[in-house]
């Protein structure tokens, strides 16, 4: 394969002042941003990946950002070496869950030492060598897979099926470990033709816990389920009619949520810990704030310890939400919202200020029961938080963290882009939305 010679690219300018016009879904109290930029940003090309395939759709690099996975919508994924710009082998299997023809959710594919690859291929997730693209394992199921996820400790794959079944594997050995009938679908025919309509899920989902002691399993409106990862043994059912749960970055917590409701738990006792009003709450990196929430009769960033609001927001709940997030750093709060005028929220946490209201390219959508948005920007922080990335079919943009101020616009590059874990890579696709850049990245502060 071939590798383009280095290049610099220079994008380290600042923009002095910027004019963010205020959505009419937001606060009209909110101030536009004109503020003097504290970063700055400057990318290097590395290399470019000349790919035969399919446009890519999601682009994942492992830990060490020396192999990068590219998936595509023909049921095959890439693995290129991204020290040599080679591709290392096109495997079989898809890195990703499609929820409809056009949407789908990426799965942690790496293995957390990022030696290993897990892909979906109907009833078999097979596991590889990411260095080399050596198939290690072949782990089969009876029914079709849904969602697959790697223990922290990288020794256990839990697979979710669209039966209600889950199963627990040993990385090392390909050997099952156990088989749990997680949920009991009635009248499953049925239930799939009304799911498939309304584009309802029928999959298993699965998650560790961060010690990798807990296993979380959700089902389509059913209780959210907490199960000893050791042993199989189930510990708790959190809720009832349950769309989507997850840990707290610590594991003391499950976050439920279901329609504009969200449920804190107790992990260790299944008890209930506080109800919210809520579309898309997110916990802090530190686990100090959950935000969005509407609790105690106000609105904004709930204090887990002292179960509180303490710091109020006028942001909209449940209006379109697409990405709510922290900073890693804890600094920062971010909420994409709005189907006319689609905005990102930009809060600093210690003040509770809106620093900016950001533009976010969107597009709407409708159908015979409601609108929607079929299509955004997808946002995303880089890893030491000063600045944030939009990438969306056009371009990628930078914002610095501190003023809401756009530092940067990038032409030559598309989504999807991914920074790498330490941050001094950043992966997107490139302008003929076929080809991967790699790029060094060098961040300054005044």
């Amino acid at each position: 394969m071939k590798i383009v010679a280095s290049c610099l690219l220079s994008l380290s300018f600042l923009i002095s002042s910027h004019t963010n016009s205020a959505s009419p879904n937001r606060d009209p109290g909110v101030p536009s941003s004109a503020l003097l930029a504290e970063t700055k940003i400057s990318l290097r090309l590395k290399s470019t990946l000349k790919r035969t395939g399919k446009e890519p759709i999601a682009i994942i690099l492992n830990r060490s950002a020396k192999v990068l996975a590219v998936a595509t919508w023909d049921n095959k994924t890439e693995l290129w070496n991204t020290e040599r710009g080679e591709l290392i082998a096109t495997i079989r299997g898809r890195v990703f869950q499609p929820y409809s023809y056009s949407d789908f959710a990426p799965i942690d594919a790496f293995s957390p030492d990022g030696r290993m690859l897990v892909t979906i291929d109907g009833k078999e997730a097979d596991l590889w060598d990411a260095g080399s693209g050596r198939l290690e394992h072949v782990l089969t199921k009876s029914d079709e897979l849904s969602w697959v996820v790697f223990s922290p400790d990288g020794r256990t794959l839990a697979i979710g099926g669209r039966f209600g079944s889950v199963s627990l594997w040993n990385t090392e050995t390909g050997k099952l470990k156990h088989a749990i009938t997680a949920y009991r679908i009635k009248q499953y025919p049925r239930w799939r033709i009304i799911s498939r309509f309304f584009q309802l899920s029928t999959d298993v989902r699965v998650s560790f816990s961060p010690d990798g002691k807990n296993l979380l399993t959700i089902l389509y409106e059913q209780p959210a389920k907490v199960w000893d990862a050791e042993t199989g043994r189930l510990e708790n059912n959190l809720g009832e009619r349950v769309f989507a749960a997850k840990f707290s970055p610590s594991g003391r917590y499950v976050l439920t949520r279901s329609l504009d409701e969200a449920k804190l738990w107790e992990t260790a006792t299944g008890q209930l810990k506080a109800q919210f009003k809520s579309a898309a709450p997110e916990f802090s990196p530190d686990e100090h704030w959950l935000g969005l929430v509407e609790y105690g009769g106000k609105k904004g960033l709930l204090n887990l310890n002292a179960m509180d609001v303490e710091i109020p927001l006028s942001l909209n709940i449940n209006d379109f939400s697409t990405w709510t997030s922290f900073s890693p750093n804890n600094r920062f709060f971010v909420e994409a919202s709005g189907l006319y005028g689609h905005s990102a929220a930009l809060v600093d946490v210690s003040s509770g200020k809106v620093i900016a209201d950001i533009p976010i390219k969107a597009k709407k959508g409708f159908d015979f029961i409601s609108d929607y948005l079929k299509y955004w920007e997808k946002l995303s922080f880089h890893p030491g938080s000063q600045i944030l990335m939009g990438s969306n079919r056009e371009i990628v943009r930078f914002w610095d963290s501190k003023s809401g101020t756009e530092i940067a616009q990038f032409p030559e590059a598309r989504e999807p882009a991914e920074f790498s874990f330490d941050g001094k890579m950043l992966a997107t696709t490139s302008q003929d939305k076929k080809n991967i850049a790699l790029w060094e990245v060098d961040l300054t502060e005044k």
